[in-house]
């Protein structure tokens, strides 16, 4: 399939006027200006490379390591998880967040509720109850 750049480029060799396509591509024209000078420019379709720092850690061997171990053990501490495939906690961690959409949380503690409990608190939360409704 091809990018619209490409598309733009090819028909301007063919001589089109970059009116008439930018319709057709549903394209600004200002895109379609910009497609064509950035051609006549560098001679190339390529992107232009991009400032600040190169992502070091988007590799696909590390994003498959980092999946596989979650899935094996997703109760795995990101720590613990970063010190198994070498790399930095907070390397681990943009991953998981960023790459592989999921979300780092540590689990919490909790009361335990038995069908006793739920009774109880439900007296009582009725109990709450009628002795503010005669209060109005």
């Amino acid at each position: 399939m091809k990018t619209k750049r490409e598309c733009i480029i090819e028909l301007y060799l063919l001589e089109y006027q970059p009116q008439e396509f930018s319709n057709t591509l549903n394209s600004p024209p200002s895109t379609v200006y910009d497609a064509i000078h950035r051609y006549e420019v560098t001679s190339s379709l390529d992107d232009r490379p991009r400032s600040g720092r190169p992502s070091t850690f988007n590799t696909q061997d590390l994003r498959d390591k980092v999946r596989l171990r979650m899935n094996m053990k997703s109760r795995e501490y990101l720590t613990k998880l970063a010190k198994s495939v070498q790399v930095s906690r907070e390397t681990v961690r943009q991953l998981v967040k960023n790459k592989l959409n999921r979300r780092p949380y540590k689990l919490q503690k909790s009361h335990v509720l038995t069908d006793n409990i739920n009774e109880v608190r439900l007296a009582e939360c009725k109990n709450f109850l009628k002795h503010n409704a005669s209060k109005k």
